[in-house]
């Protein structure tokens, strides 16, 4: 099994990148991701470092651009409140939809799927998340 320069196998240092995506930490990741960038040699390891920035990216425009519809409801609600002078009951519940139900869905299923990367980059194996496959070989050419 091939090692990295710091001495982890190559698997586990790629398990690692998807790891820190379920962790929260940008940092960690970017700093790992970096690191593996600049310093290893082994082509699909960079790959996965790419791949693991390029879905934590694909995932966090996708949260902000959900976190964004609460404030698109309550506008709505306000020109509806300026003509009816009541604010529609569905502009609360939308706004509680969005506020927390999507937004956590998502982070669950960010979380999954780095959670598949993971297991599946230990094995050395790689599966195909379109999507952010299309943006980290963009980011590489």
């Amino acid at each position: 099994m091939e090692k990295t320069k710091v001495g982890i196998s190559v698997a586990a240092a790629a398990a690692i990148l998807y790891v820190t995506v379920v962790s929260g930490s940008v940092l960690a990741l970017l700093l790992l991701a970096g690191y593996i960038l600049l310093k290893e040699d082994n082509a699909w390891l960079r790959w996965n470092a790419v791949k693991a920035v390029a879905f934590w990216a694909v995932f966090q425009f996708i949260i902000s651009a959900v976190g964004l519809a609460p404030d698109v409801i309550d506008i709505i609600g306000g020109i509806a409140k300026a003509f009816t002078n009541v604010k529609p009951e569905f502009v609360y519940q939308l706004d509680a939809f969005f506020g927390n139900g999507i937004n956590g869905i998502i982070v669950f299923i960010r979380d999954l799927c780095a959670l598949v990367l993971a297991f599946k980059s230990y094995k050395m194996s790689s599966v195909k998340v379109p999507v952010v496959d299309d943006v980290a070989q963009k980011s590489i050419s």
